[in-house]
């Protein structure tokens, strides 16, 4: 079967490295906006550096885009969208957002360090709701709402990636961060390659993507 990066092209998400989860002060992160690589390295802290250095290199080799946030949730709680969203900016439909939304030769490594898991959907219902331009917010609600269907009528299936663990997916791949398992800071992070989204090396708050 052909592989892109090792990943089976019919593959929703593939786990590679797990880190260690020990010894980690999140609080010593830098959340970026838009950073290049080597912005990223000099800005952020020593859990993003050593997720920066195990990116593969040809990632490295090319146009990187890295995003990243950091959030302290209560126990229960869940970072960013509680809807099943594919778009790397939910309900944009504008500017450099928007496009980035429609980009299909878009892939992604990312890492979530804390105690939330990510969940990913699989199945051919997830695969059919990928729509060819970007969707506003009623829109996204409204989709939710039929994947959520699917999930129990068994049409679809939720695998999850534990805390701690780099994945790699593309375009179209349904996902969320699962609730927090305990109190605490989380530090998500993502880097981007097939997209031409102008780099910012920017500086955030404590936001959700």
């Amino acid at each position: 079967m052909a592989t892109v990066d090792g990943q089976r092209k019919n593959e929703v998400v593939v786990r590679m490295k797990e880190f260690p989860c020990t010894g980690n002060d999140l609080r010593g992160e830098t959340p970026l906006f838009a950073a290049g690589l080597q912005f990223a390295r000099k800005t952020s802290g020593q859990v993003a550096r050593a997720f920066l250095d195990s990116l593969p290199d040809e990632w490295k080799a090319g146009h990187l885009v890295i995003d990243s946030t950091l959030v302290w949730l209560p126990s229960g709680f869940r970072q960013g969208q509680m809807l099943w969203c594919h778009e790397p900016f939910p309900g944009r439909t504008d500017g450099v957002p928007g496009e980035s939304n429609l980009n299909r030769n878009a892939e992604h490594i990312a890492c979530c360090f804390g105690k939330t898991d990510i969940e990913f959907l699989e199945g051919a219902v997830a695969a059919a709701e990928c729509d060819s331009g970007p969707l506003g917010m009623d829109e996204i609600r409204l989709r939710h709402t039929r994947l959520e269907a699917a999930i129990g009528d068994q049409r679809l299936t939720i695998h999850q990636v534990p805390a701690n663990t780099m994945y790699r997916y593309r375009w179209g791949s349904f996902h969320r961060h699962a609730v927090a398992k305990t109190s605490g800071f989380h530090f998500w992070i993502r880097a981007t390659r097939g997209d031409n989204r102008p780099l910012v090396n920017g500086i955030r708050n404590a936001t959700n993507l």
